[in-house]
């Protein structure tokens, strides 16, 4: 086998790439490897082998196959610990981590990041120091602190601070916007959520751009403006095809069926929540699966199915329980309260209320506090 032959079929995987097949180019990625794997000449060429099975991990995490993603990563760290290849090395315990937290593994994600900061401090690489201080905010985040996730989030966007065009950064000032939205600051996470847009615009990353457009809906939705909301998830859900990024596509997807069954216009929800369904059978994301319980569960308690609704709510609950997600597990329960209160359940409504109040609590989340007590205080006024 030539290296000619080698040449023209990475040269085939990269166009895939660019035509967002990446289908395709997980094939021709693993072909390219299969066939340096059976010609000991080929074989022995660690630097393109190297570089082939990087660029796998990236179509196959594109192609939502992340645990076959996580698998090849697992193949680089051996080879980068073998070789003492240092820069390697922490390069893919960034990827390793980052493919970790989108699954909501965060102790093993964290840790992975842990041991990229501190390489990457030992030997002054301040790119991947950023990378590893955004996965440890984002994490913090995710499992309710704030305070540290402000911390390492503003450490990331010191070092990139002379950068002009940077991904990095957009996506720090996307989780900065978010932390501000959590506290109630959202005259400020409407700001922050704006100059993340404009920074991700002209990188063509549809990925990060719909997840801008995706998160700046959940501070409209959180003010109930499901107008302004609907409009910034079909903007993600528009770029997320485009760009063909099914995962940024589905999430958006999903958030403007919630948001639609908030409104109480059960039907476009369901035709939405088919077509989440038909995404979440090609991709595999554990978390969205919950949330279609969850929207399930809004559905049928709009259309007055208490039995339907009781039994999807039972089942989000305990599964986003079971994630350590306070967050989101206090909008779950403050939802379901207000279904419950309109079916006359005023005595279950105060418990899932309590719950709401004690997890926006834990994760200092002001806004939504304040939205409990409006809950509570409406309900004692209903007749």
């Amino acid at each position: 086998m030539s290296r000619a032959e080698i040449d023209r079929i990475l040269k085939a995987a990269k166009r895939a790439t660019q035509e967002y097949d990446h289908s395709r180019a997980v094939k021709e990625y693993k072909r390219a490897l299969s066939l340096m794997n059976a010609d000991p000449h080929l074989h022995s060429n660690d630097k393109q082998r190297i570089s082939i099975n990087t660029k796998l991990v990236d179509a196959l995490d594109q192609n939502g196959q992340w645990v076959e993603a996580l698998n090849y990563v697992g193949l680089l760290l051996n080879k980068a610990r073998l070789k003492g290849n240092r820069d390697l090395e922490r390069q893919v315990n960034i990827r390793s981590g980052q493919l970790l937290t989108k699954r909501g593994h965060w102790e093993e994600a964290k840790k992975r990041f842990s041991r990229a900061l501190d390489m990457a401090m030992e030997d002054g690489s301040h790119d991947d120091a950023a990378e590893s201080h955004y996965g440890i905010a984002f994490i913090s985040w995710r499992k309710g602190g704030i305070v540290n996730s402000r911390t390492e989030a503003k450490k990331a966007l010191s070092l990139l601070d002379k950068k002009t065009e940077c991904l990095l950064k957009g996506k720090t000032l996307i989780l900065l916007a978010a932390l501000e939205d959590n506290q109630g600051n959202t005259d400020n996470a409407i700001e922050k959520f704006i100059e993340a847009i404009k920074q991700l615009e002209p990188l063509d990353h549809g990925e990060e751009l719909g997840r801008a457009y995706n998160n700046l809906g959940e501070v409209y939705k959180g003010m109930d403006d499901y107008s302004k909301a609907l409009e910034q998830y079909e903007r993600c859900v528009k770029v997320s095809h485009e760009s063909h990024s099914p995962r940024s596509e589905l999430y958006c997807l999903t958030n403007a069926t919630e948001c639609l069954a908030l409104q109480g216009r059960v039907d476009e929800a369901e035709e939405h929540l088919n077509r989440v369904k038909e995404l979440l059978d090609k991709i595999e994301e554990k978390y969205i699966q919950i949330m279609y319980h969850y929207i399930r569960g809004l559905i049928a308690g709009k259309r007055g199915n208490q039995a339907l609704c009781s039994r999807e709510f039972d089942i989000t609950i305990e599964a986003v329980r079971r994630m350590g997600e306070e967050y989101d597990l206090g909008t779950i329960y403050l939802q379901y309260g207000k279904l419950l209160v309109s079916f006359g359940r005023k005595d279950e409504a105060s418990t899932m209320y309590d719950r709401a109040g004690r997890c926006f609590k834990k994760v200092g989340a002001r806004s939504y506090m304040g939205r409990v007590d409006q809950a509570i205080r409406a309900m004692n006024t209903r007749k």
